[in-house]
């Protein structure tokens, strides 16, 4: 069997997504009171699809490298 491992890395860059909502879904009131990262939040969870159109994501450095184990079931 072969051994997989999964490396982490960590990344900086930059990447547009455009999101649609649900037909009918209002922002909150608050919305231009909300942070970025609340708003993100906000679109993430009511969102109905997502696209990447552009993505520069740079490479950074491995911050973990772990083994992967597969557990077998037992019948």
């Amino acid at each position: 069997m072969q051994q997989q491992i999964q490396i982490v890395y960590e990344t900086k860059g930059v990447k547009v997504v455009n999101v649609w909502l649900p037909e009918g879904t209002e922002l909150p009131a608050e919305w231009r009171t909300m942070t970025y990262q609340a708003q993100d939040e906000w679109l993430y969870e009511h969102q109905s699809k997502s696209k990447t159109l552009w993505s520069d994501e740079h490479q950074g450095q491995v911050v973990n490298v772990l083994p992967v184990s597969r557990l077998k079931a037992v019948v």
